[in-house]
């Protein structure tokens, strides 16, 4: 019963946006994981046979457990075009649960309200499915295409609103948006708030030190690991060359059948597939250093933040690929994770001044995000449009600072303990 109460209770919250409901669904799932194994082990156990067949029963569980993550592995990404093995599982086990249940009732008197505690408990459990059902057929926006490989599932949807203007096309990872384009004519090379021309991002394009000496016309390099939707395709100026490194392939598909940003785009661009802290590894090892003026990281938005790229390893990789008084742009918005400790122990530990970008708001942009840059050109946190935009960091500089490594990296060390229901100042 405890089973059907936890996994039923698993369908109800959306993705978290806040410590405390991160924590909360984090120990939800935990608890939900160990009341499902304890069932299918203790049933498991009651199978286990005489110690001469023993070695035969072992080799069946290990198998059972390798065909079990062949079907995960293999099997699963080709059959659902989502994760609709998890709450397969979930039904399956629950069905067992009540059935159990059911068996094992005796006369008495408490063994006589179990069946009863357990119709309720699976009544629960049905409408905690429904909801995920519906969230499934019914969501707030419309599917157009989701693709799903060994990478994960990635969403195209369809954002609708009275105002034509606003309408949009989203693309969305593990719950989380990774860039939209709005569909009307006039505003389809307009990126969205936080990748827009006052962002911190637009900030870097038009007072890096190229364009301060050369002007707006100045030709720039621009490196991206993370493609998403390509908005930042979208700053590109005729003489650019932009460079995207993007590790999932279905991404770059996607963006090839909905999104125009790198069609349209004014400079020369061009995507490599591959992990992007991998490529740039083996483009440096090559002796092919890109020499960016500009090198963005902006594959954080997602619900499992990848480690490898925030480590004093990866940074030398892209520090080696700037260019003297380039600008390392790091978008890594996750409002669980307290990320200012860590950029301020990078930024010492390269000798790079590194400045903090909340966005200052306005309409339309509730859900833009903040960036972190860093530069040894001085002169460029003393631009005037810079130097208004640079926030305070979000920790008031009380956390000592961070430095991660291949070996020592770990997100509890970021995560937001302050008040766990407080939101970023910007919403």
């Amino acid at each position: 019963m405890a089973f059907l109460l936890l996994a039923g209770t698993t369908f109800f919250p959306a993705p978290p946006d806040a410590t405390a409901e991160f924590l909360l669904q984090l120990a939800l799932q935990a608890a939900t994981l160990f009341a499902g194994c304890m069932i299918c082990h203790s049933e498991l156990v009651k199978l286990q046979p005489a110690p001469a067949r023993l070695p035969k029963f072992y080799l069946a569980v290990a198998a059972g457990g390798a065909l079990g993550g062949a079907f995960v592995t293999l099997v699963a990404p080709l059959g659902f075009s989502d994760y609709f093995e998890h709450p397969l599982v979930l039904c399956v086990i629950a069905a067992v649960a009540v059935l159990l249940v059911l068996r094992d009732a005796k006369s008495n008197r408490v063994r006589r309200l179990a069946p009863v505690a357990a119709s309720l408990a699976a009544l629960y459990f049905l409408g905690g499915l429904g909801v995920g059902i519906r969230r499934e057929l019914v969501p707030e926006r419309v599917l157009v295409e989701r693709v799903r490989n060994f990478y994960g599932v990635v969403k195209v949807l369809r954002e609708v609103d009275e105002d034509t203007k606003q309408s949009s096309l989203v693309m969305q990872q593990a719950g989380v948006d990774q860039g939209a384009q709005y569909q009307s004519p006039q505003r389809r090379m307009e990126p969205a708030c936080g990748f827009d021309r006052a962002s911190a991002l637009g900030l870097a394009v038009a007072h890096n030190a190229r364009r301060r000496a050369g002007g707006p016309s100045a030709p720039l390099r621009i490196g991206v690991v993370g493609l998403g939707a390509g908005m930042i395709a979208a700053h590109g100026r005729p003489g650019d060359t932009m460079r995207y490194y993007e590790l999932n392939p279905g991404v770059l598909d996607l963006v090839d059948r909905h999104f125009t940003f790198v069609k349209d785009g004014k400079a020369k661009t061009d995507v490599l597939l591959g992990d992007g802290r991998l490529v740039l590894e083996r483009q440096l090892q090559a002796g092919d250093v890109q020499g960016f003026d500009i090198l963005v990281l902006n594959a954080f938005r997602g619900a499992s933040p990848p480690l490898h790229l925030m480590t004093k390893e990866a940074f030398d990789i892209y520090l080696a690929h700037l260019a003297a008084d380039g600008i390392l742009a790091v978008n890594f918005e996750f409002e669980m994770f307290e990320m200012a400790p860590l950029h301020r122990g990078m930024g010492k530990r390269f000798g790079m001044d590194v400045r903090w970008f909340d966005p200052k708001g306005g309409d339309g942009c509730e859900g833009a995000i903040s960036w972190a840059l860093y530069t040894k050109d001085k002169a460029f946190f003393e631009a005037p449009p810079v130097k208004a935009a640079i926030s305070t960091w979000r920790d008031g500089s009380r956390r000592p600072d961070l430095v991660w490594t291949d070996s020592d990296s770990n997100l509890m060390s970021i995560i937001n303990w302050r008040e766990a229901t407080a939101r970023s100042p910007r919403q």
